[in-house]
């Protein structure tokens, strides 16, 4: 394998596919086994899937290719708990829940161990010419100064000072005394874990409660919703209603036979209208069947007929566009056409929502409309002025979706956890949680902490199933917590007294606007 840039982006790759096989060899019987304890479980992975990442000690922890390995290693981890979390819900979860829960630590921590493991294994048999090598290179000593920086801590008192006037005294003990410094690994990588799980916990605490107040906020957010209005069913992309118009919507040959293939009760139905074909279509795998298929996803190149003579505003439409705009024009210019404004609106949606298209051509072809209304009552007074009145109110108002219908299913723009930890020194949480007049307020209840909260919230988290932290990622706030934010989505009037050490936390911000609603 080559990788001519040095960029590691081959070897990532490599080294994912060995870990998942690894993951795959051993799912069924160890890693996967609901009869085996999760954290069990997490050994046995660290003992048959890490070891395939056993080149650690030569990455640089940073840049696109080291987030990448780092990221598809927590995934591996994440695969332990798909026997406690049942369906798609598991990837949805935040990576570092399944290191939270298994008790895995993440492969920054392991490629710590890993670079200090080699150093050890340098001063004891490196050639000069390969310590030559690494000064001229410089990064893996440069990263290596870290690791020792961050070996000795607070404790300098027992180690040697990090410094090139040092090395000679590091030199000997990393050859003299390597147990003691495996022993002092061992010792940083487990606070540095735990650390690792409280700082998680916290920022995935965090992320549930931006969520919330994207998703009360969606209702107002400017962008356009899309929906289709033939099933009633909003999506929160362009694409998602894309995909739901080419699976739902639009049926070609094949597709409608593959349907009928599996569907019996639809057969019988055509069957019993007397819907049939007179010839017979090409069988499944078949060369004449590929050919159709080929012929009818790939559209022939363009070819000119004449000089260009200008166009028509319409003809760029789509069959769907002229044909909603020829059945609402026969319905509109009917005689019954009702001059109450509600009804004229419901029956115009009527005529739209039986037409799969987009919120842009229902614009271009309600717009041309609006327009073509205005010069014709004009000219021959179509309508009486009740019903004219009625015409240009329904045909505003069917433009976009209504509010309301089944908006919980819309995703608008809710971050993912990545982009929240990627702003969370930024996000603004005064200005996100609206507090009003507050202040003048009679609160409904105070909500207290007492001075053990941080420890007891963390020993808390680490009790939680995977199950139910998957159904709800509040489960793991304290619960006080968790019941004074729910009282505020609720509407209330909310306080929190909590000890100084609670306020100076990084889970303090969203509730700093409830701190201030307390009057000694």
């Amino acid at each position: 394998m080559l990788d001519m840039g040095a960029s590691f982006a081959a070897e990532s790759r490599y080294r994912l596919s060995l870990a998942a096989g690894a993951f795959e060899s051993a799912k069924k019987l160890l890693l996967q086994n609901p009869n085996i304890p999760i954290e069990t479980r997490g050994k046995l992975f660290e003992a048959t899937v890490s070891p395939t990442l056993f080149n650690l000690a030569l990455w640089q922890p940073e840049g696109k290719q080291w987030q990448h390995l780092a990221d598809g290693y927590s995934r591996q981890v994440r695969r332990l708990l798909g026997r406690e979390i049942k369906g798609k819900s598991i990837f949805h979860l935040p990576t570092p829940v399944g290191h939270v829960i298994t008790k895995c630590r993440p492969l920054e921590i392991l490629a710590f161990r890993a670079r200090v493991s080699l150093l050890l294994s340098l001063v004891k048999a490196a050639p000069p010419t390969l310590w030559g090598m690494l000064q001229e290179e410089g990064q893996w000593i440069l990263q290596a100064r870290r690791d020792l920086e961050k070996l000795v801590g607070k404790d300098e008192d027992k180690w040697p000072a990090v410094s090139s006037a040092t090395w000679p005294e590091w030199w000997h003990l990393l050859k003299e005394s390597p147990m003691k410094v495996k022993r002092a690994v061992a010792r940083r990588m487990n606070s540095d874990f735990e650390a690792y799980q409280k700082k998680e916990i916290g920022n995935i605490c965090l992320w549930a409660l931006q969520r919330d107040l994207q998703q009360r906020q969606g209702t107002q957010d400017s962008t356009p919703r899309w929906s289709c209005r033939m099933c009633d069913k909003p999506f929160g992309t362009r694409a998602a209603l894309g995909v739901h118009f080419f699976a739902v919507e639009f049926w070609s040959t094949a597709r409608l036979e593959d349907h009928l293939r599996a569907s019996k009760r639809c057969v019988d139905s055509m069957t019993a209208q007397g819907v049939q074909t007179g010839e017979v279509k090409p069988g499944y795998g078949s060369r004449h069947r590929r050919k159709e298929s080929k012929e009818h996803y790939t559209p022939a190149p363009p070819k000119g007929l004449g000089s260009y003579v200008g166009v028509a505003a319409a003809a760029d439409w789509n069959e769907w566009e002229r044909t909603l705009y020829k059945d609402l024009s026969e319905d509109l210019l009917t005689d019954d056409f009702p001059d109450a404004k509600d009804y004229a609106t419901s029956r115009i949606a009527k005529v739209i929502n039986q037409y799969p298209l987009y919120p842009e051509e229902i614009d271009k072809v309600v717009q041309t409309l609006v327009e073509e209304t205005q010069q014709v009552q004009q000219t021959v007074r179509q309508w009486s002025d009740g019903q004219y009145e009625a015409v240009g109110h329904g045909l505003l108002h069917v433009r976009r979706p209504p509010p309301e219908g089944n908006v919980q299913n819309i995703d608008n723009k809710i971050s993912t956890y990545q982009e929240f930890k990627e702003q969370i020194d930024t996000f603004s949480w005064q200005r996100a949680i609206d507090g009003g007049d507050d202040d003048y307020g009679t609160p409904e209840k105070v909500f207290k902490l007492d001075v053990n909260w941080e420890a007891a919230w963390f020993s808390r988290s680490k009790t939680l199933s995977a199950a139910a932290v998957a159904e709800d990622l509040h489960t793991l706030l304290p619960p006080c917590l968790l019941d004074a934010w729910r009282q505020y989505l609720g509407g209330a009037k909310v306080r929190v007294s909590a000890p100084d050490s609670f306020w100076a936390h990084d889970l303090a911000r969203p509730f700093v606007r409830f701190k201030a609603l307390c009057k000694h």
